[in-house]
């Protein structure tokens, strides 16, 4: 196999090329190619060079004003063979994920390259969470003759919660480690999802710390506004289930009030009840925050929690102070992740 080098202007992309490069990912390869050098040569076939393999490394190096590419040949490929053949290159780097502890291990090795440039933010990981996959018998099914059902979507109900929050000290699920005071703790989950998947596949994993805290705030499974409303109402009656299923056992359970931005659906309201503590996660610089605070305060007016917590920036709380009544919990600053 020869490297050779050629013109960049005498590359021909395919046409009929099916890969999706967004903007991050190409900054991403750019990013590589600073840091590691083009180690990658791209795949072209016939005379006019055209791409079989490495649409998305030819992007880059165009953007970073190179004149040549490093290329290999593929001429030995028939024309349908070189369509054929750039698909299942595509696919088969697809195929398969990270064993998760085994790359956490390497990130943690690597402390003097900030490796959340090239799309790793796979800090603090649960080393022991299992794939997000349920095994035998759905938890659904195994746990509806317990758990009872009063609305049409079957969200469980969590009942009513009250206990004393004076002096609590608020840490999310990944840094439940570094507990050492449980009574005086509470748990949430206003992180993303991928960090709590565990609590899902295996509830009763943590059951015993969640017994001894404080508090425990429903697991806040995602809902976002370009959700299909079948992965939003999922993703409610995971909620719902996890803490019924936890307070069924002894846990002091506050309701995480979530919804998709701009989408309050009938189901949003299911399975939470009047007059119980409630938490919410006022977060991020793309909300459309003013939308928000009218759909939270439509969502207290149906629910009037006894008392509502709220993760949110000090200069966020300044304003929601003026609107709501509630206690901070302190927004989270994720290690090793760069701020803009």
């Amino acid at each position: 196999m020869v490297v050779e080098k050629i013109p960049i202007e005498s590359i021909t992309p395919y046409s009929g090329n099916s890969k999706k490069h967004t903007e991050v990912q190409l900054a991403e390869i750019e990013k590589s190619i600073d840091s590691f050098g083009f180690n990658d040569p791209i795949g072209v076939w016939g005379k006019d060079n055209i791409i079989v393999e490495g649409h998305g490394r030819f992007e880059a190096l165009k953007r970073r004003g190179e004149s040549e590419v490093d290329a290999i040949r593929l001429d030995h490929l028939t024309d349908e063979q070189r369509r054929a053949y750039g698909l299942v290159h595509n696919k088969l780097t697809l195929a398969t994920g990270f064993d998760m502890p085994q790359l956490q291990a390497e990130l943690d090795s690597l402390p003097g390259i900030e490796m959340i440039d090239f799309g790793f933010e796979f800090k603090e990981i649960d080393k022991d969470e299992a794939p997000f996959r349920l095994t035998g018998q759905t938890l659904e099914n195994f746990f509806k003759h317990i758990i009872p059902i009063e609305n049409e979507w079957g969200i469980p109900t969590i009942e009513p919660c009250s206990v004393d929050m004076t002096d609590v000290v608020w840490v999310n699920f990944n840094e439940k480690e570094k507990i050492k005071d449980p009574e005086n703790t509470a748990i949430h989950f206003y992180i993303e999802d991928y960090q709590f998947n565990v609590v899902w596949t295996h509830p009763d994993k943590y059951l015993d710390l969640f017994k001894k805290c404080r508090a425990v705030v429903s697991p806040d499974f995602s809902n976002y506004s370009d959700m299909p409303k079948a992965l939003q109402l999922y993703n409610t009656y995971r909620r719902q289930w996890c803490g019924r299923y936890w307070q069924d056992h002894g846990v002091n359970v506050i309701c995480s009030l979530s919804w998709a931005q701009g989408k309050i659906e009938p189901w949003t309201f299911a399975g939470i009840p009047q007059k119980t503590m409630c938490a919410h996660s006022f977060t991020g610089e793309r909300l459309d925050k003013d939308l928000i605070e009218g759909e939270l305060a439509e969502l207290l007016n149906q629910l009037s929690p006894s008392e509502l917590f709220m993760k949110a920036s000090n200069r966020d709380c300044k304003k929601l102070f003026e609107t709501f009544d509630f206690k901070q919990i302190p927004p989270y600053n994720y290690k090793g992740a760069k701020r803009g």
